[in-house]
């Protein structure tokens, strides 16, 4: 237990380290060490004492430090809207918040007409992510794609001064895309971090954010704000506004013709590929509801289960130890006599067999269950059971829980709602679909 004059003296400790007092915080905590019979905690301060005297001693090295830890690398994107399969319309959504600000200069200076920052959201791997980094490419734009590790500090303070530095990036390199990937873990709902008791770093954080944003906002700059989220609900309402990230646009996961150009796009290497249309038709029956990333790895454990058989096979061992002279040689190759190497065979009914055994179902079925019961609430019955001394009586109780966003938040995310509710209502139809594709190729 500490006395209350190491609890004093602990407390005044913690009040300079915040403000990064150093010079007051040492000779502080050299009386802790000198007053205190707590072994452990002279320990503890003695280790802080040697790292104040480091970062007294050589403060610019610190500085060298953090600003190294601070690397954002500004991005020239490679990928443009050729390598997005489908998302046809929100393509065309996306294209004009761009082009007003980049082409209309002269329009949007004139009228004072302030960018709105687009926020993509729905379920995860349908390439919320890939397809603003395509934005970016398309229009030619630098990129920055700050991660969580790079802005957040333990130090108190750091944090606010790591996304001015950010910003002050983006400016230096206009026109300049920001992309927040996961922006319910950069811009929390800042209710939910003071019921939870979270750190207050995690809630400055967020409001630096938002007031960023307001502020980069304008007509005068050409950086603009971009965001990607499945839990749309787990990001701040106020970041959700007209000025930061107003503009919400729902991504839904591909629908058959989607699919379909996905399986073709991805299996497109294969150099004898046996897959007509009728057998891209079957794998996208097969995989209804399933993400892009869910279509992409398939096709990769296709491949590679491809690859695996050509390599065990036995043309492939006689291919690679045969030898020969030179006259075995020309003689081998005026007869024809040369083994060849296995060429790449795959099928729809060697597709088919990956998605049976390893992706019998889609990664987007736990997330279609987090959501309904997060913005529509669920059920629940419980069964208790009162003892007696002779009988025992079991009673059931319906339980309802509420969904965690409002009514006007419903209105807002109506897309994704729609699409919830009918995947909900449509469920054991889309699992016969998948059964019955996969049946008729086996």
């Amino acid at each position: 237990m500490l006395t209350q004059e190491e609890k004093e003296l602990a407390i005044e400790i913690s009040n300079l380290l915040e403000k990064k007092d150093i010079e007051n915080a040492i000779p502080k905590i050299e009386e802790i060490i000198s007053i205190s019979n707590n072994d452990k905690l002279k320990k503890q301060y003695s280790n802080l004492l040697v790292q104040l005297k480091n970062i007294k001693k050589y403060p610019n090295k610190r500085q060298e430090k953090e600003k190294e830890e601070f690397a954002i690398k500004v991005e020239k994107p490679t990928v443009t809207f050729k390598e997005v399969i489908g998302m046809d319309k929100l393509k065309e959504e996306l294209v004009r918040e761009l082009r007003l600000m980049l082409n209309g200069r002269e329009a949007v200076i004139k009228h004072k007409l302030k960018p709105s920052g687009l926020l993509l959201y729905g379920p995860p791997g349908v390439g919320k992510t890939f397809f603003l980094e395509a934005l970016a490419g398309e229009f030619h734009m630098n990129m920055l794609k700050p991660d969580l590790g790079t802005l957040m500090s333990q130090w108190v303070g750091e944090t606010e001064k790591n996304i001015k530095r950010l910003i002050n990036i983006a400016l230096k390199n206009q026109p300049c895309l920001i992309i927040l990937d996961e922006v319910d873990s950069k811009l929390r709902n800042r209710a939910s971090i003071e019921a939870r008791g979270e750190s207050v770093v995690t809630l400055n954080a967020t409001t630096q954010f938002l007031e960023t944003m307001q502020d980069i906002h304008s007509e005068n700059i050409r950086v603009l704000f971009t965001g990607a989220t499945n839990r749309i609900w787990d990001v701040d309402p106020a970041a959700k506004r007209p000025g930061r990230l107003g503009t919400l646009i729902y991504t839904p996961p591909p629908n058959l013709k989607e699919r379909f150009m996905l399986f073709r796009h991805y299996l497109k290497t294969v150099d004898n590929l046996k897959i007509g249309p009728f057998g891209y038709f079957f794998l996208a029956m097969a995989t209804a509801q399933y993400s892009p990333s869910d279509i992409e790895e398939i096709c990769i454990q296709s491949k590679k289960e491809m690859v695996y058989k050509i390599i065990n096979s036995k043309e492939a061992k006689e291919y690679e130890t045969k030898t020969f002279t030179k006259e075995e040689y020309l003689k081998a190759k005026a007869e024809a006599l040369i083994l060849k190497k296995p060429p790449e065979v795959l099928s729809t009914k060697n597709v088919m067999e990956v998605i049976k055994k390893k992706f019998k179902n889609s990664s987007l079925d736990i997330w279609y269950v987090e959501a309904y019961k997060s913005m529509l609430g669920w059920t629940e019955i419980q069964k208790r059971t009162i003892k007696g001394r002779i009988f025992s009586k079991t009673t059931k109780e319906k339980i309802v829980h509420d969904g965690i966003i409002t009514t006007d938040e419903r209105k807002l995310y109506k897309d994704m709602l729609k699409n919830i509710k009918r995947v909900h209502r449509l469920w054991p139809f889309t699992i016969l679909i998948r059964k019955i594709s996969r049946i008729m190729v086996l």
